[in-house]
């Protein structure tokens, strides 16, 4: 007998007859419960079953008792049924692998239940990750003047270097929230102390024009960005992006894009080429997050990319009603 019988009811023993809910104790088979009390009967069938195999070469050893003398040396030939050899007793059924479709298991009620919304934990993360980048700005906007040249070097290395330490050995604890949090404490520090440096004259960068400074912390941060998902993606157990960090990514490339254009713009460029050069930049740098995997930075950078070929298009219209020969 087996206890995963696909055809009785698995409370009162029951036929079920095909029906998902027992006529006779109203046992519904649909629910996550009956699927699991499923696995459970499943698992008893193939533990008796080892059990069966176990103890049969016992049985088997078991010594017979000899068979005693006959009384009589006349032989009676036996009746042909008594000479067919006894048949062996039937192995026991293999316990049905598989439930019945009508009986769900436990893996496809865990795939068909919705996935938890944002914890409260999350959310304390997040506000505090916003809370360390507004005191980091607070500092350097109020505190920064009293301080040397040394010591503004040295308070910018130090907490980017804590943000950063600290958010890849909860990376490697396989904390996510956590890790999404820190690493974008980590940027957003990294932004602070890449244009305070410059603007306070920081080791003599004062000096460089802004527009290719802007376009370096772009690269830089899409680059940043491509390693630190490329890392959660090998570390984090379920092998996701780090959806933040990706997304600032993408928000990088998307203000390369539209610094690009203003520069173009400025030095005389068309409107047109100032959109398209936008478009190029905007293209590359959701190719390069897309090759690194970050693949929500990608689409914010390509996004950015399709909106400059929308401004491209309208302005190239806009020419050729004004430029009718042309």
């Amino acid at each position: 007998m087996a206890y995963a019988d696909p055809t009785v009811c698995p409370d009162c023993r029951a036929r079920l007859d095909g029906a998902r809910v027992c006529a006779r104790c109203g046992l519904d088979l649909r629910t996550a419960e009956a699927g699991r009390l499923w696995n459970q009967l499943l698992r008893v069938d193939r533990d008796l079953e080892r059990a069966r195999r176990a103890s049969r070469p016992q049985t088997v050893a078991a010594p017979v008792p000899a068979a005693p003398a006959p009384v009589s040396t006349v032989t009676v030939p036996e009746p042909a049924t008594a000479t067919a050899p006894a048949p062996a007793p039937a192995a026991a059924s293999p316990a049905p692998t598989s439930p019945p479709p009508t009986v769900p298991t436990v893996d496809s009620v865990a795939a068909t239940t919705p996935r938890a919304p944002v914890s409260v934990g999350t959310v304390l993360l997040a506000l505090g990750a916003l809370a360390l980048l507004v005191a980091g700005a607070i500092f350097i906007t109020v505190y920064w003047g009293p301080m040397g040249i040394l010591g503004r070097a040295l308070v910018l290395l130090a907490a980017t270097a804590v943000a950063g330490g600290v958010a890849t050995v909860v990376t490697r604890r396989r904390l996510r929230a956590s890790a999404e949090a820190l690493w974008t404490v980590f940027l957003g520090l990294f932004t602070l102390d890449w244009f305070a440096a410059r603007d306070q004259g920081l080791l003599g960068l004062d000096a460089l024009p802004g527009a290719p400074w802007d376009l370096l912390w772009c690269a830089v941060v899409v680059l940043t960005t491509a390693a630190i998902v490329r890392f959660g993606r090998r570390t984090l157990d379920d092998a996701r992006e780090l959806v933040v960090v990706s997304v600032l990514g993408g928000l990088a490339g998307a203000a390369a894009g539209v610094r690009v254009a203003v520069v173009l713009d400025d030095g005389g460029a068309r409107p047109f080429w100032s959109a398209t050069a936008a478009l190029v930049v905007a293209v590359l740098v959701g190719a390069a997050l897309h090759w690194a995997t970050a693949r929500v930075g990608a689409w914010v950078a390509l996004a950015a990319g399709g909106v400059a070929a929308l401004v491209a298009v309208v302005l190239a219209l806009v020419d050729a009603v004004a430029h009718p020969a042309l």
